[in-house]
């Protein structure tokens, strides 16, 4: 509240850096020129279709390695009880899959313990384990994406549905989310996180590169190439209002 004569208060802005180092990313496909000349199809199409696909799969990984060194870890240890350990190290064996109860409890843990910020509106994402999803699916108390998202909400892509405020999205992806976690291999990994959780630094954008012909243009190669990395912008942290991912696994 501010008297007439008095003058707006003006506070100091600070800013912190991370860093995040990047590195070169590639891999490539090699074929001859006698293959192409017999080959009945076009080998470039389906070379270059693959390698795309492969770039898909290993940027994946990189978000997915990034994610995965939050430092809060979500174990699963009864239907309605997860367990936080808040050092970056999962040290207790889940005991159960993701369900609607943990949902929430995450959900709660996070608005108001963490002060995570929402994603977008009122809402947290969430990138999930096909096992995690299905222990979801198959509770009662899931809401199916038709049932809440509105004619202007926007459906990412292979996303599944919404319950406790967070949209989940499914990845197969078994190289960063397991689906073989916990006691007998019950649980399912997933990440699920608010505004600003991750940052992706790129001196070169990824793309599909074609090499100069070899030996005579007898040799040819395509190849995918970037220099990135993807980090957390607020890393090594469990403090409240810092913290803005959830990495739900076990020990």
């Amino acid at each position: 509240v501010l008297n007439e004569s008095t003058r707006i208060p003006i506070d100091t802005f600070s800013m912190a850096t991370s860093s995040i180092t990047v590195y070169e990313w590639g891999r490539g496909v090699e074929h001859t020129n006698l293959a192409k000349e017999l080959s009945k199809f076009d080998l470039e199409n389906p070379i270059q279709k693959a390698l795309k696909n492969q770039l898909t799969v290993y940027t994946d990984i990189a978000a997915g390695t990034a994610l995965a060194t939050a430092y809060v870890k979500a174990i699963p240890t009864a239907a309605s009880t997860i367990t936080w350990d808040t050092d970056g190290t999962a040290s207790t064996s889940a005991t159960v899959n993701l369900n609607a109860a943990l949902c929430g409890v995450i959900r709660d843990y996070m608005r108001d313990t963490l002060v995570v910020p929402w994603y977008e509106k009122s809402n947290y994402m969430g990138i999930a384990s096909t096992k995690a999803l299905r222990g979801i699916k198959s509770d009662g108390d899931f809401q199916a994406w038709r049932q809440y998202l509105a004619p202007q909400e926007v459906l990412y892509n292979s996303e599944v549905g919404m319950i406790e405020q967070i949209k989940f999205v499914e990845s197969n992806n078994t190289s960063i989310l397991s689906n073989a976690k916990g006691t007998s291999s019950v649980l399912g990994e997933a990440f699920i996180f608010g505004d600003d959780a991750l940052a992706l630094v790129e001196a070169q954008t990824p793309e599909i590169r074609m090499a100069i012909p070899g030996d005579f243009g007898r040799f040819q190669a395509a190849a995918w190439y970037g220099i990135l990395n993807f980090g957390l912008p607020w890393s090594a942290t469990a403090t409240a209002g810092e913290v803005k991912v959830v990495h739900l696994t076990s020990s």
